[in-house]
Formats: structure tokens, sequence, C-alpha cells
């Protein structure tokens, strides 16, 4: 039980660890950005977490271009308070993935596959930063119109914490949060 109460300090953090960001290489692509916020829940209870995300994806493309299936890649920068609390407790390092991570453009719903936390280890003192990847599927720009690019409306995901005397993994269930914006873009398709 101990272990369970030691990584459950993590969720808030963690929670973000699915907002994906599917990317283009930067000739073809502009970057955007968008700040919301996610409500995530789990058997040890829940919260709000602020979360950004970064995309560079073209503006405009034609009718019928691909998208390439693309690298996925995520930053949480993990304050040094709740850094602090992880110490106390005695999380050593942490990991995550889902395995119904998404994006949308438009009224299409794009998987992310092998979206994944690596075990990263808490450091001695100050932040944390932790880093994932994963791979977007590719997009066929099928028809000309103009296309809200947005975040996954929800997920879940599996959260480990690992201590010196073992690991506890915590499933998480994450909505975004009441009037939070998910349109990160556009994309232009033209004829």
């Amino acid at each position: 039980m101990r272990i369970l109460v030691r990584a459950s300090v993590v969720l808030a953090a963690l929670s973000t660890v699915l907002v994906v960001s599917p990317l283009v290489s930067p000739a073809q692509a502009a970057p955007a950005s968008l700040t919301s916020t996610y409500d995530c829940e789990s058997s040890f209870g829940g919260g709000s977490t602020k979360v950004g995300v970064k995309i560079d994806l073209p503006s405009r493309v034609r009718e019928g271009a691909t998208l390439a299936a693309r690298p996925v890649a995520f930053t949480i920068r993990v304050p040094e308070a709740l850094v602090d609390v992880m110490r106390q407790y005695g999380v050593e390092s942490l990991e995550g993935s889902s395995d119904d991570a998404t994006y949308r453009i438009g009224k299409r719903t794009l998987d992310v596959d092998d979206l994944v936390l690596p075990r990263t280890d808490v450091p001695a003192s100050g932040p944390m930063v932790l880093r994932g990847k994963g791979t977007a599927a590719a997009y066929t720009a099928a028809k000309a119109g103009t296309f809200a690019v947005r975040i996954p409306q929800a997920f879940t995901a599996t959260v480990v914490g690992r201590t010196s005397s073992g690991s506890a993994s915590i499933p998480l269930s994450c909505e975004l949060g009441a009037k939070a914006p998910s349109k990160i873009t556009t994309l232009t398709v033209t004829g």
C-alpha cells in the first residue's frame, strides 16, 4: 500500500504524458502551440493539470496529399516542489504508456502508436524533465476545406512509480477540462 501512495503523488504531473504533437519536417511546417487543462482520475483520486502542446504542421496542403506517419515527442517539466514530494516518498523513477492516444484533424481521429514515457530517474535535486515518444498515424487530405487540429478529448494511461521496495502501476483516465481549449491550429486543404 505504501508504494501505491508514493506513486499516486506523481499522477498530476504524468497526466500530461499523452497529449501529443504530430510533427512534420520544419521546411513544410509552421509552429503552433496550445495551453489547455486535463482532469485526470485514478483509484487514488485526481486533479487538473495544465498541459502545453507544441506542434509543427503545414498550414496548407493539396487535396490528396498524405502527411506521412511521423514521430511524436513530448516533454513534461515537473516542478521542483512536486519532485521534492516524490523524493520524500522514495520514488526513484517513473514511466508510463498509453494504448489509446490519438489526435484529430477535422472529424478524423488518428492513432498515436507506441506512445511511451521511458523509465526516467528522479534526480537527486531540482526539477525533473520527462521525455517520451510515439508515432502519429499518417493523414491523407481527402477533401478540400479548413480543418481544426485538436488534442484528444480523452485518453487512458498506465503510470508506474518505482521505489527501492518495488513498483506500482496506476491506471489513469483523463478528459479535457470543462471549457478547456482543444484546437492547436488549422490545416487548409486546397482543391
